[in-house]
């Protein structure tokens, strides 16, 4: 658009649409006995931990992200995040 052309506040809403920041789902699920971060909605480019803690009782057995099974850590960071994710905690009896 020719923003000459346009009102002031036409101009103001066409640069409040073109600075919109874009918005990716981190979500998070588990199974057995435990806690994991709850999903969440980030800004492009955030980096976002997940803390995955088991009950009493149980241990942390298996990590996917994205459908991939990754080491077995507490915490996993996604970094500078440019697409949706998942991540799936898999908690089991000791």
């Amino acid at each position: 658009r020719d923003l000459h052309l346009l009102s002031r506040r036409q101009r103001q809403m066409c640069i409040r649409d073109r600075l919109t920041i874009n918005k990716y789902k981190i979500t998070t699920s588990k199974t057995g006995k435990g806690v994991i971060t709850r999903s969440k909605t980030v800004n492009y480019g955030s980096n976002v931990v997940v803390t995955m803690t088991p009950s009493k009782g149980y241990k942390l057995s298996k990590v996917y992200v994205d459908g991939k099974r990754v080491s077995v850590k507490s915490k996993y960071t996604f970094k500078n995040v440019t697409l949706n994710h998942s991540i799936k905690a898999v908690f089991v009896k000791k």
